[in-house]
């Protein structure tokens, strides 16, 4: 197990059941129990179905609902099939372990829905396969479900969930954040720390972290509307977009396209698709192995030393007239296309105009406000266009 250490189990009940109701095309049961009002700091929850926790201000022990769903001809068969389910507790010293198990916790549809103090420290669930839904707590959380998705809102402190398969979908998380998944999306309101997000086929949202942030996709797209840090970012073949970013930059993806507005220092690489950089300054490194490169430096910024490169795909790159900067731009022909003409360069300064034959391409030079860090341009079967940024 991931978060549950092996820990004996004292003290057994169970849950006082109504009687079985007709509950659509199934027939369901619900029991009902409380624990002792002794108080806890810290929750554990070891069940094999969806999972319900609220927190609830005032509280000092847990009140829970354990309801069990079946697919049945009458009540009389639901009832000889909803086999008697066990309901373990034990607090220990301030630990509140609860533990839902049965002869075949398989066959029911068990739902378990818990309210507990708002105040714990910690609260901690494993289920096998279910949904598991969390929300109103002052401590950090950690779930583990075998095959669910999974819900958490309102967390005041760090946040763990692994799910096989299931979506995630995150609201509002005081902490740091820790997430993945099998194989389903990855949805984030507001994370108060770091956070590190991995789906095996997903897409990943973020609508802010406060932090640094990294993520991780075989497949999907990711898309990020604000972090405070560095961020890190990877998919298998999806779209990467980066609205803004306080730190560092770096994007890879196998075959989609790059957008990345507002950062420093960036990284980026494609495959296969178009990158876009908007308002950037420091250092950039943006390399398309099939399509093209668009850039604007941001105005009033730094440009350290920076190279973009493209093949199959024009460069176009806007500059401040008042940055100072060397660039030294070349095109090429790509080899084995056909092609016996490299693309064009075309500038809008003077100071880059001078341009000679270079093997079988073209090259200019040159320097703007006398020069500065290097800014290297490469395009392999496409053209360079410098262009001067409006004010």
């Amino acid at each position: 197990m991931l978060f549950f250490a092996h820990l004996p189990w004292v003290i057994s009940t169970l849950a006082s059941a109504d009687g079985v109701v007709a509950d659509g095309a199934q027939w369901k049961q619900v029991s009902t129990f409380r624990s002792s009002g002794d108080a806890i700091t810290r929750l554990q929850v070891s069940t094999r179905g969806r999972v319900r926790v609220r927190g609830e201000r005032g509280m000092n022990g847990v009140s829970a609902t354990l309801t069990k769903r079946i697919k049945a001809p009458t009540a009389l068969a639901a009832k000889a099939r909803l086999e008697p389910v066990a309901v373990t507790l034990q607090n220990q010293g301030g630990l509140m372990m609860v533990d839902v198990r049965g002869p075949d916790l398989d066959s029911p549809e068990l739902t378990l829905e818990l309210t507990v103090p708002k105040q714990i420290k910690q609260t901690a669930i494993q289920t096998r396969w279910g949904d598991v839904d969390a929300a109103d707590l002052d401590g950090a959380v950690f779930v583990e479900s075998g095959g669910g998705s999974v819900r958490i809102d309102s967390i005041a402190q760090d946040v763990m969930a692994r799910t096989v398969g299931g979506e995630i979908r995150l609201g509002r998380i005081g902490g740091s954040l820790n997430c993945a998944t099998g194989g389903g999306t990855i949805r984030v309101d507001t994370v108060g720390g770091n956070a590190e997000f991995s789906t095996g086929g997903g897409e990943i949202w973020v609508r802010e972290v406060r932090g640094w942030l990294r993520a991780n996709t075989t497949g999907g797209n990711i898309h990020v509307e604000r972090a405070g840090g560095d961020v890190s970012a990877s998919s298998g073949g999806g779209v990467i977009e980066i609205a803004r970013a306080g730190g560092t930059v770096t994007a890879t993806t196998a075959g989609g396209s790059i957008e990345i507005a507002g950062g420093k220092n960036l990284q980026c690489e494609s495959g296969e698709g178009t990158i876009r950089l908007k308002g950037v300054d420091g250092s950039l490194r943006a390399i398309t192995a099939n399509g093209m490169i668009l850039a604007d430096v941001r105005p009033g910024g730094l440009l350290s030393n920076s190279v973009l490169a493209a093949s199959g795909g024009d460069i176009i790159v806007y500059l401040p007239s008042n940055l100072a900067v060397t660039v030294r731009a070349r095109t090429e022909p790509r080899e084995n296309s056909g092609d016996a003409m490299p693309g064009r360069i075309v500038s809008e300064f003077t100071e880059i105009q001078g341009r000679r034959e270079r093997r079988r391409g073209l090259i200019a030079e040159g320097r703007l406000n006398g020069g500065g860090p290097l800014l290297d341009l490469s395009a392999l079967g496409g053209s360079i266009h410098l262009r001067r940024l409006k004010p």
